[in-house]
């Protein structure tokens, strides 16, 4: 179970132990169900981590 918290206008994931899955560094993210793994944006460009902050797809200005 993950938690999307805002700090200073980013987004980003923590665990239940309150610990930083995603860093709290994106304008947004989202959860993908089909591909289990975030949508994520940064300024206007969108890319896709997992939940180990890898990135799968690199940022680009076309929307996932």
């Amino acid at each position: 179970l993950f938690y999307r918290v805002r700090m200073n206008n980013k987004v980003g994931l923590i665990n239940q132990r309150m610990q930083q899955v995603i860093p709290i560094q994106y304008d947004d993210i989202s959860y993908d169900s089909s591909y289990k793994a975030n949508i994520v944006k940064l300024g206007n460009e969108y890319g896709m981590v997992d939940f180990e902050h890898n990135m799968l797809i690199p940022f680009s200005k076309n929307y996932l």
